[in-house]
């Protein structure tokens, strides 16, 4: 349900805002809420595992990987089961400077993402205005959520994309 999605698309905010600073270096590392009220909240969020296809697999795209990997007992702790399924990047041949996950495919198709039933969350960390913007929109279509750290594209067209 929708209502249980908010707090998990909390986190993603945060990862992925945090995400984007680690790239710029900035900021410090990515912590996930500590407090008994956000625990609560969090650990009645998810019973299934929801599975995240990221569009981007540069800096940004490496860091939400990275923090996500880290972070993974304190999501356990919190009830959350997020799992990378699949990053769409431009060059599948290119190497990354982060580990995949267990069972995560790399892809340069953004339909084997969009097409992917089994993919509850979109990461779009893309760039650029034109092709995110598509990507969001057709994820949004498909009844799939969406987080994006896309400054320009929310600039941009955020009325045309809510």
């Amino acid at each position: 349900p929708a209502s249980n999605m908010a707090p998990i698309m909390k986190t993603l905010l945060c990862l992925t805002g945090a995400a984007q600073a680690a790239a710029w270096g900035v900021g410090r590392p990515a912590t996930l809420p500590s407090s008994r009220a956000s625990v609560r909240t969090i650990s009645m969020a998810s019973t299934k595992p929801f599975k995240l296809g990221i569009v981007g697999g540069g800096t940004v795209g490496g860091g939400i990987v990275d923090i996500l990997s880290s972070q993974a007992a304190q999501l356990d702790a919190l009830g959350l089961d997020l799992q990378i399924s699949k990053i769409c990047v431009r060059d599948k041949s290119k190497k990354r400077d982060f580990d995949l996950p267990n069972g995560c495919q790399v892809v340069d198709s953004v339909e084997s993402v969009l097409a992917d039933s089994e993919i509850d969350i979109v990461v779009e960390v893309m760039g650029g205005v034109t092709l995110a913007k598509d990507v969001v929109v057709r994820a949004i279509e498909s009844g799939k959520h969406v987080v994006t750290a896309n400054k320009a594209l929310i600039a941009q067209d955020l009325p045309e994309i809510q």
